[in-house]
């Protein structure tokens, strides 16, 4: 589905946007009061696509951590314990990298 110049795709619970070549993913899953969720893959997706945030290299494993981190800093919470697991954010903006 297209919207100017956004496209969309929902599969199960997750939805793929895309601008100009920008992929972000997410999922949708009202587990709190935050329904917006990510795993660290998705999150990686988001950093190689987009222009401003390509040359940051992380590997799965070190996004994975620093998400932890942001966990344990409780700043985000943390949904299963899986290879990916699914984080969100608090609803409050903070400055990332």
């Amino acid at each position: 589905m297209e919207q100017g110049d956004y496209k969309f795709q929902y599969h199960g619970a997750a939805c793929r946007l895309e601008k100009h070549g920008v992929i972000c993913e997410y999922d949708l899953l009202p587990e709190n009061e935050y329904p917006v969720k990510f795993s660290n893959w998705e999150l990686n997706e988001f950093i190689n696509t987009s222009e401003k945030w390509k040359t940051v290299k992380y590997s799965l494993e070190e996004l994975h951590e620093i998400l932890l981190q942001l966990v344990e800093d409780k700043k985000a919470s943390s949904f299963g314990d899986r290879v990916y697991n699914i984080f969100c954010l608090s609803n409050k903006r903070y400055e990332c990298i």
